[in-house]
């Protein structure tokens, strides 16, 4: 993230990159490559 971005710019394009992925999507982790899913609850 850019140091002069705000936090709603980076947050509103996370949303829009979650919305992208397939439903069944896994995501890993950076760091700890742990797996983990975005649910809509």
């Amino acid at each position: 993230m850019h140091p002069d971005m705000p936090f709603s710019v980076s947050w509103r394009t996370l949303l829009d990159e979650a919305d992208e992925l397939p439903s069944d999507a896994t995501l890993i982790t950076p760091l700890s490559h742990k797996r983990f899913r975005i649910t809509d609850t």
